[in-house]
């Protein structure tokens, strides 16, 4: 059954005529009857549509609780109202842009349709690849999800099902009329970390066996992620090569044409790094490389050629390429292989006139046989600032990658980059690797760069990365997602938006991260960013951050957002709602706990654990880049490698730098080095950290020398550290948790050998231990002496992963 109401006033105007692109809206409001309606696809359908209208379907269920059939053109009834999913509307003449996205709503019948393009055609009857391949076009998935969004209210605020927000509704009310949806980014995208190959290779060995997940877990968060991103219309028209062109070029030419390549000292051309050819530099004044670029270019598969330079350091310090840099007075090149530590270039020169040179050339000689070609490069690290002599070529596209949230800095360069010529800009910023799973507040500043790149025409984006650390980072994550599909709306407007959906709560919710924003990031941490990146070495903001939390954060932070959030809690709120408030306070009761355990790590990581592992369901977090940065950050809250194996109740940390000692001509067993007492460690030893190899040391407590001496050091050395036991835990079972140790070691506990673990297995290197110490403590003694004798024959070596005291029950 249908109902049309008509606006009395309204009818008398006529009929208003809708223009693509821009949503207006009739006089006429269509109430539809759940049960009196189905969802048609075409008899042929591919899955592109087909998943479509299951998705359509899903929802639509959803919001009625009535279950809508899914019919095709040969079996649809003829008397009930029809949404008609891949189907254009009869009246529509006009060709499809790509990826664009119509619905046409009528008293009979809703269209929706879209642009579609598959990248892989022997895939385009897979509904799955149709969701993973950020490479396809999907109008007619954009049109579902831009339905739903304007005409029904249907909002999707995370990745997950319990994310999305439903508004329930007997009988549905749709506004007659033609409306569109066409971004004006070619190109719209935020990275993510969840694959399995990320997984295996970023978190896999730094994270507790209790947040460890499988394949299939790593691929359902996977697909959940980039369904998400299709629900805020990120993708894009068409396919821009672009990120480290010359990975695998040494392997390709460097015996051959070792000319192509970066000279890194006199006489040598090559990778900075023998186990880094990945990274190696090119010597871009080069004319044969130019011409090699283009021979080895495909046109038909990519009208575009990707030249951006690969990532770190190794920069060509040859004549030619020096005499392409422009530099001031007092200015020269990063020599020796170093590399300018991100957001300090300087008191280095820019290298921009260099590589945008080398796009220049690249692309003239490819005009010669194809007029049409377009070269891109990165304006990155050290050629991030605009140039000073060089103009950009027509067809030379930019990849920007700007300071993060430095918006006077930014600005300038992107007025500079303009003024050179670029015509083409990709906006491809890191902010999001500020995160560190704490609120931060920072949302406004990431949108107000995004608004500076459409100011300065950006024409698309690639935001690297998501982390996914719940509801932290949720609402400036889908901020910044919504206004790429509609650039022109401000920040309060998806800001209301988001907050909306918490009902009664709603201005509780806007206070809760508004005054993160107002009094952490605005006069904490924004002021004092250079500061922090310094703090945090090589200019890791957020580990700066971590490094100095009580400086930045304090208690009553979370004491006052608690309150926000309980006054929000005390409105009346349907039981959706609630659960979103209730979600939103658990996940500021985790920042309090991780604040608690960074600043007093032992007495408060074991109750952070526990927490977690009671929640970790429940918030919405991609467990293993938290943990992962947390350890790499040193193990600050004391989450280590491993959590508390089950039989263990209680977990102390040891420090994180132990006293070392070299012993490269294996005289420590017969010198005794087991018996020194710890006095004579302390004055004689060196310190060392525990949670990395020896061969990477960053702390400034180690001697340069020693750390030079141990770059590439195989063979024998000794750590020591102290520990105090409680005497409450005599009659209990007390072992050493090492999180790994490369490769065999030998542990002494007050001179006495405990433990003897020699290398065996594959992946012994890398595999947490306990080791059991009662009957080597001395209940007479404050502190027990933990000497490790550790042996390394290749590779990586040392005690790499924290050690912690747990105790069984």
């Amino acid at each position: 059954m249908i109902k049309i109401n008509m606006d009395t006033s309204m009818r008398l105007l006529g009929f208003i005529i809708m223009l693509w692109g821009i949503s207006v809206f009739s006089a006429n409001t269509i109430t539809v009857i759940p049960q009196d309606s189905e969802v048609v696809i075409p008899e042929k359908a591919n899955a592109f549509i087909s998943f479509a209208a299951k998705d359509l379907r899903n929802h639509l269920k959803s919001i009625s609780g009535k279950d809508i059939k899914l019919l095709t053109t040969q079996t649809a009834s003829g008397n009930k109202y029809k949404f008609f999913v891949g189907i254009k509307f009869p009246g529509d003449k006009k060709k499809l842009a790509p990826e664009e996205a119509r619905w046409v709503v009528t008293p009979q019948a809703t269209y929706l349709y879209g642009e579609d393009f598959c990248r892989k055609p022997e895939l385009q009857n897979s509904e799955k690849h149709v969701v993973k391949d950020f490479y396809n076009r999907t109008g007619t998935l954009f049109a579902v999800y831009s339905f739903l969004d304007s005409q029904l209210g249907v909002k999707w605020l995370s990745p997950g099902k319990s994310w999305t927000v439903i508004r329930k509704q007997a009988v549905f009310h749709l506004q007659e009329g033609r409306f569109a949806w066409n971004s004006k980014l070619v190109q719209r995208h935020m990275r993510h970390g969840e694959t399995w190959s990320f997984y295996q290779k970023r978190f896999a060995a730094k994270i507790p066996t209790e947040f460890k997940m499988t394949r299939k877990a790593v691929s359902d968060r996977e697909y959940q992620v980039m369904l998400w991103e299709k629900r805020m219309r990120l993708g894009r028209k068409y396919i821009i090569p672009y990120g480290h062109a010359f990975t695998k070029w040494w392997a390709k030419y460097g015996k051959t044409h070792p000319e192509y390549f970066a000279l890194i000292a006199p006489g040598k051309r090559g990778p900075w790094a023998k186990n880094r050819p990945d990274r190696v530099k090119m010597c871009v004044s080069n004319k044969e490389l130019h011409k090699q670029i283009v021979k080895d270019w495909d046109w038909n598969k990519y009208k575009t050629i990707n030249v951006c330079g690969n990532d770190s350091r190794g920069y060509c310090t040859c004549a030619k390429c020096r005499a392409l840099d422009v530099m001031d007075k007092g200015e020269s090149i990063p020599t020796g292989g170093a590399t300018t530590p991100y957001g300090f270039e300087k008191a280095l020169g820019s290298l921009s006139d260099r590589y945008l040179y080398f796009a220049n050339e690249v692309l003239k000689e490819a005009k010669k046989t194809h007029p049409d070609a377009e070269a891109v490069m990165y304006a990155y690290y050290d050629y991030r600032k605009p140039p000073r002599k060089q103009r950009v070529a027509p067809g030379v596209i930019v990849v920007f990658v700007p300071s993060m949230m430095k918006s006077k800095e930014v600005e300038e360069m992107y007025k500079g980059w303009h003024d050179a010529g670029a015509q083409k800009m990709i906006l491809r910023p890191n902010d999001q690797w500020l995160s560190m799973g704490l609120p931060m507040g920072f949302a406004k500043s990431m949108f107000d760069n995004f608004q500076l790149g459409i100011k300065y025409g950006v024409i698309g984006t690639d935001y690297d990365m998501f982390q996914h650390f719940g509801p932290a980072t949720d609402f400036a994550d889908y901020i910044l997602a919504r206004a790429q599909g509609d650039p022109g709306k401000p920040y309060e407007y998806w800001e209301n938006e988001y907050c909306s959906t918490f009902g009664a709560a709603k201005d509780a919710v806007k206070k809760y991260y508004a005054y993160w924003r107002k009094n952490i990031w605005e006069k904490r941490l924004l002021p004092n960013f250079d500061a922090i990146c310094k703090r945090g070495r090589y200019g890791n903001f957020r580990r700066g951050v971590m490094w100095d939390l009580p400086k930045y954060y304090k208690k009553t932070d979370f004491d006052r957002t608690d309150a926000i959030l309980r006054a929000g809690a005390s409105k009346k709120l349907s039981s959706s709602e609630k659960m979103r408030l209730n979600k939103l306070r658990l996940a500021n009761w985790h920042a309090r706990l991780t604040y608690e355990a960074v600043c007093n790590k032992e007495k408060a990581s074991a109750k952070l654990i526990r927490f977690r592992i009671a929640n970790k369901k429940k918030l919405n977090i991609y467990w293993p880049c938290l943990l992962a940065m947390e350890n790499h950050f040193g193990n600050i809250t004391g989450m280590n490698t491993v959590a508390i194996p089950k039989r263990f109740t209680y977990k102390q940390d040891m420090d994180l730098l132990w006293y070392f000692k070299i012993d490269p001509e294996n005289v420590g067993i017969n010198e005794k080095w087991q018996n020194y007492s710890l006095a004579d460690i302390q004055k004689n030893w060196d310190l060392i950290q525990s949670n990395t190899s020896w061969e990477k040391l960053t702390s400034k407590h180690t001697p340069d020398k020693l750390k030079k001496r141990l770059k590439n050091y195989d063979g024998i050395g000794w750590y020591a550290q102290s520990i105090k036991i409680d005497k409450k835990f005599k009659d209990k079972e007390i072992c050493l948790l090492f999180g790994a140790v490369d490769e065999s070691c030998w542990v002494y506990v007050n001179g006495k050998l405990v433990k003897t673990r020699i290398h065996k297995n594959k992946d012994d290197w890398q595999t947490p231990f306990t080791v059991c110490i009662n009957k080597a403590i001395d209940w007479n003694k404050k502190q027990q002496l933990i000497v490790v004798r550790v042996e390394d024959k290749c590779g990586a070596g040392g005690i790499w992963k924290e050690v912690s005291l747990v105790i069984a029950k």
